[in-house]
Order: structure tokens, then sequence, then C-alpha cells
């Protein structure tokens, strides 16, 4: 049991270096626990409490002379992230600690990298692996704090949201069929203005352009024909052929949008492609 160990004097306490040696005179079990005084075990009861009640504990963690001596003078184990605790506002608010705990953390990270170079040693991948769960731990605990904070603004968001959604929605899906009623009347005016000025172009009159153009509505913004290029796949076998695709992975709705968007660069840069095709599209807007 004699030796040197990482040990904690409290539940979730930092690591401290421990040393367990013999009595000179064979007296006892001498025991240290970081800069504190040693005390002796010097009865048989003593030194069974010890071993059923801390022992088991230290066992698990036995360090070297060389990682009990760097404890010993600076305060931090070579194999872990150094505690920064101490340098954090103890009184700031949890988000301002969290920044100043990750920023110090992340300077001594930043300054130990370029200190040791390439990780060689296990010690220094020991120490890296504490440096990372260091920062998962920040980061965890910030996230749930932020989850915290949010929640009631994203439940006062939903309830907003449930009021006036629906609104939003059914105005425009009825923006839609008006739109369509609208469409209507234009295509037919639109017709019946092509059909006068084909009328008088055979009669020798002039034709204005804007005299084609047909519109509605008395207020607001007038609703006119547009008419927009739509990208159209007509036969999904015959474009997956020209891609050398089995045309099953295309029951896949990711792999058909990834395929579909390769298919309109093509059409787009001017590569005809089986399958698909830019159809003129003409609506109300």
């Amino acid at each position: 049991m004699f030796g040197r160990y990482a040990s904690r004097l409290k539940r979730n306490g930092p690591l401290i270096a421990t040393a367990i040696y013999p009595a000179k005179d064979g007296s006892g079990i001498w025991v240290k626990f970081g800069h504190n005084d040693p005390f002796k075990l010097d009865t048989a009861d003593k030194e069974e409490d010890f071993c059923e009640g801390k022992f088991a504990w230290f066992a698990r963690n036995p360090v070297s002379n060389a990682s009990y001596k760097t404890w010993m003078e600076t305060g931090e184990w070579p194999n872990q992230a150094p505690q920064v605790s101490d340098r954090v506002q103890s009184n700031a608010p949890p988000e301002v600690m969290l920044r100043e705990t990750l920023d110090e953390l992340t300077r001594e990270f930043d300054a130990w990298i370029a200190s040791v170079g390439e990780i060689r040693t296990k010690d220094d991948g020991d120490k890296a692996a504490d440096f990372k769960g260091r920062f998962s731990e920040i980061a965890k605990e910030a996230e749930e704090l932020r989850e915290e904070q949010k929640r009631p603004h994203v439940e006062a968001g939903r309830k907003v949201d449930g009021t006036w959604k629906p609104i939003v929605d059914d105005g425009k899906a009825a923006a839609k069929r008006a739109a369509a009623a609208a469409q209507s009347w234009l295509t037919f005016d639109r017709a019946r203005k092509l059909r006068e000025a084909a009328e008088a172009v055979e009669a020798g009159q002039a034709v204005k352009t804007e005299d084609l153009t047909s519109r509605a509505g008395t207020r607001g913004r007038q609703v006119s024909l547009r008419t927009t290029q739509q990208f159209t796949i007509t036969d999904r076998a015959a474009m997956a052929r020209y891609f050398n695709i089995d045309d099953r992975f295309l029951e896949n709705g990711p792999v058909m949008v990834a395929v579909g968007k390769i298919a309109l660069a093509h059409i787009e840069a001017g590569i005809a492609v089986p399958g698909a095709e830019m159809r003129a599209v003409t609506s109300a807007a």
C-alpha cells in the first residue's frame, strides 16, 4: 500500500497528492494529504479503518513520484487540465462565470499545446483527454442553462403562433383561391386582347405592347399574369438511366432531391436531360 496516489478529501473535490509511507522505526504508517501535516496510523484498528474506508479508493489512482512532485510544487497534475476557478468571478452571473472559465481554460490549452508540440507521452495524452472532458462539461452546462432560460420564451412564442398562425395560414389559402379566380379572368382577357391585336395588325393599325397586358384589382398591388420557368421531372426512369443510377434509389426523398438538382444544373447549362425539362408556368401574381 506504500506509495504515491491522487485522492480527494471530499466528494467531487479536486484530486490532491497523497503519500503513504512507513514509519522509520516500524511503529506504524504515515499518511500525508497534499500540504497538510501527515498523520500516523499507529494501531491495527486505525490501519484497518483507513484501508477499508479510504485506501480502497486511493488504490485506483496511483501516481508516479514525478507526478507527485509536480503537484506538490505547482498544485497541478501533469496529466490533467489545470484548475482555473480561482481566476473566475465567483459572484458573477452563470453566463459570465462559464465564459471566463472557458476563456481561461482555452488559454491554458493553447499555451500547453504550443509548449508540448506533438502529443507523444501517456501523460500528455491523458491531459489532452482531460481538457476535452472539461470543455465538454462547460458546453453541456451552458446548453442546459440556455434551454432553461429559453423555455419560457419558446412557450410564449408557441402561444402567439397558436393565436395568429391559423389566421395567417387561412389568409394565404384564401389569397391563392382568389388569385386562381383572377387568373381565370386575366387569361380570358389576354386572349381577347391578342385577338383584337391580330385584327388590328391585319387592318394596318399599330399595336402597343402595353395594350396587350391584362391587370386586375382596384386596391393595393394589382394582379397580373406572370410566366415563370419551372423545373419538372417527366420520366424518373429515363432521368435515372441518363445519370446511370438505379431508379429504385430515386424512391429515397433526399436522393431524388439531389439528382433533381444535378439535372437542373445540366439544363440551366444548356445540356438536355432525358426525363426532365423546364416548363413555362403562367399564374396570377
